[in-house]
């Protein structure tokens, strides 16, 4: 876009802000990108820009929640384990011990048990939450 020439929001800038906004790019890249000044940037896209992070983090934790159901994909599933990990500070953790501190003589992996809701799944996996509401 031209310099002088007024910047016009529409659904494809909008989509871009919030992604953008989701991946923690500052605001004057965004503004670069679309040439527009960063107060014209905040008026037109300050419900993207409020609620990108939250945006993408319903839709990786969503996906986990489809996929514990059965509906999925493998490449959402990575994206999805992905995020959690590097942007949401999700983790999981690996024992190198046995038993009261012994050597590891074997590795076992254990698939969680599969549940019928999510408020089974809270139950099961996140009991601090479900005591909180």
């Amino acid at each position: 876009m031209p310099i002088g020439v007024a910047h016009i929001p529409n659904e494809r800038t909008r989509e871009i802000v919030l992604h953008l906004a989701a991946a923690g790019i500052d605001q004057v890249r965004i503004c670069r990108l679309l040439q527009c000044s960063q107060p014209k940037l905040t008026e037109f896209y300050r419900e993207e820009l409020d609620t990108g992070y939250d945006c993408i983090n319903e839709l990786a934790v969503g996906i986990l929640v489809r996929t514990m159901k059965g509906d999925n994909t493998k490449e959402a599933m990575i994206a999805a384990i992905y995020w959690t990990k590097s942007r949401m500070k999700w983790s999981e953790r690996h024992e190198h011990t046995g038993a009261d501190g012994a050597p590891l003589t074997s590795y076992v992996v254990r698939a969680p048990t599969p549940v019928e809701s999510m408020d089974e799944w809270l139950k099961t996996y996140a009991p601090l939450a479900n005591e909180e509401s």
